[in-house]
């Protein structure tokens, strides 16, 4: 799924409910979704990101032009990414996941589960829990770098 040109409005969000995104792969960025239109605003719940792949940043999902993108009650798994963001990567991007399962996910650099950068993006994760997530140089589950302002994590199991 991909998310470009016109955005859609921020009162009426683009939602993702109830999917299964299962071994997709992108050659740069967001292997099951990547949200790059300016200003877009998308919610996804209850939703499944396994065994997906980008060549750069975002094996599961992958953010930026200052988009919004909020997950609940869903599970990563599996998921790589050659770069950065195993299954999430936000640059410009408020990315915030609540009761989220990141399991098994691969970065070939930085956040093996999540990496957040940019000096406009932030993180919110709530209630969420990071597992057996892996990077070569920095952040095994979460990576955040270049002046991100906000990150918070609290709660998980």
């Amino acid at each position: 799924v991909g998310f470009t040109g016109n955005p859609p409005s921020a009162v009426d969000p683009s939602i993702v409910e109830d999917c299964l995104f299962d071994q997709n792969n992108a050659t740069l960025t967001g292997g099951g979704m990547d949200v790059n239109s300016r200003f877009t605003t998308v919610h996804v719940s209850t939703t499944r990101f396994h065994h997906n792949y980008a060549g750069q940043r975002g094996g599961a999902v992958s953010g930026s032009a200052d988009a919004v993108i909020t997950v609940t009650d869903s599970i990563m798994a599996n998921n790589a990414a050659g770069d950065a963001g195993g299954s999430a990567y936000a640059t410009a991007t408020s990315l915030t996941f609540d009761n989220v399962s990141v399991t098994d996910s691969v970065a070939g650099r930085a956040g093996g589960g999540v990496a957040i950068t940019g000096d406009t993006s932030a993180g919110a994760f709530k209630s969420t829990s990071f597992r057996r997530c892996n990077a070569s140089a920095i952040g095994g589950a979460v990576a955040a770098w270049s002046n991100v302002p906000e990150l918070t994590i609290e709660g998980g199991a």
